[in-house]
């Protein structure tokens, strides 16, 4: 029963995330991987993540993030909460993950054209 709560709380943070950051989370990928040499804001742009090595949630920029992950990222399975491995001490949101990945997809899409 924990496995779904987390999963659930997992979930709608991530929701919210993307939904109210995807414009930043876009241009800060781009700025990230290189496809872009601006937009990024004053103030970092910081994410919840679980830190397995810790056993808790922790606050980080959401560019530690991206520098865990290659710019061809493998797609990763989620676990039962809800979350995806990215290091032994950053699991993030499915749906984070998702976004990300999704983004970089577009980015890749439009470059090769």
């Amino acid at each position: 029963m924990r496995h779904q709560t987390v999963a659930e709380a997992s979930h709608c943070y991530g929701s919210n995330f993307v939904y109210h950051n995807s414009r930043r989370i876009a241009t800060e990928i781009a700025v990230h991987y290189g496809y872009a040499t601006e937009g990024v804001h004053s103030s970092p742009l910081l994410v919840r993540v679980y830190n397995r090595t810790n056993n808790e949630m922790k606050t980080i920029p959401f560019t530690d993030v991206l520098a865990l992950i290659p710019v061809r990222p493998a797609k990763l399975h989620s676990t039962r909460f809800g979350q995806v491995i990215v290091s032994d001490a950053v699991y993030i949101s499915t749906n984070i993950y998702a976004c990300i990945t999704a983004v970089l997809v577009a980015i890749d899409t439009v470059k090769g054209t």
